[in-house]
């Protein structure tokens, strides 16, 4: 089994304080672990999808492209899901 990067446990700290603070503002200690690991799935991959949207709009040429890809970065956001 190999090592886990700095990268890696850096993110599963946050997963894990992110589940924390959620489960202390919604009082939801017995709520299922699963699920709401799922649902912080989706919130991380859609921001993953915002990224990449947004570092195309930034870097690309022409009236024509800007507007489709500023149409796609909309279209992300309307498509936010529950956080967690």
């Amino acid at each position: 089994m190999r090592e886990k990067t700095m990268d890696e446990l850096v993110q599963d700290a946050k997963d894990r304080a992110s589940i924390d603070i959620w489960n202390r503002e919604n009082n939801a200690e017995g709520c299922d672990v699963v699920a709401r690991m799922r649902q912080l799935k989706k919130v991380q991959d859609w921001r993953l999808e915002v990224i990449e949207a947004a570092r195309k709009f930034v870097n690309c040429k022409g009236r024509y492209h800007s507007e489709q890809n500023m149409t796609a970065l909309i279209e992300l956001f309307r498509q936010e899901p529950e956080k967690p």
